[in-house]
């Protein structure tokens, strides 16, 4: 029996009240899980570029250094585009260029 048919049948008002309780705490656990680090602009772009082997603010060359927390929602949202614009912004910056656009594409 799923919830919608236990909430309309004839369940005591203390099973009922019972049964909205574990909705509400189902509810609020999942919404947790959304509002993780995972899913807020810069998570996400951490994690292409970890996936990419870049460290975002790393020690190595070619990691890119953020300079501006704007370029996240940029490259989070316009992809390789956005990752473009927000160079040419001066957003971020990286000290071997020339191996970024490679690695872009597998972001």
């Amino acid at each position: 029996m799923s919830v919608q048919e236990l909430k309309h049948s004839n369940l005591p008002l203390r099973s009922q009240k019972l049964l909205e309780e574990v909705e509400r705490k189902h509810f609020n656990h999942r919404l947790a899980k959304i509002q993780s680090p995972f899913w807020t602009f810069e998570g996400m772009v951490r994690r292409r570029f970890h996936l990419a082997g870049i460290e975002v603010n790393g020690p190595r060359p070619y990691d890119i250094q953020i300079h501006n927390r704007a370029a996240y929602k940029a490259i989070a949202l316009n992809g390789t585009l956005g990752l473009g614009e927000s160079y040419m912004d001066g957003q971020w910056s990286n000290e071997v260029f020339s191996r970024q656009p490679k690695i872009s594409f597998r972001i």
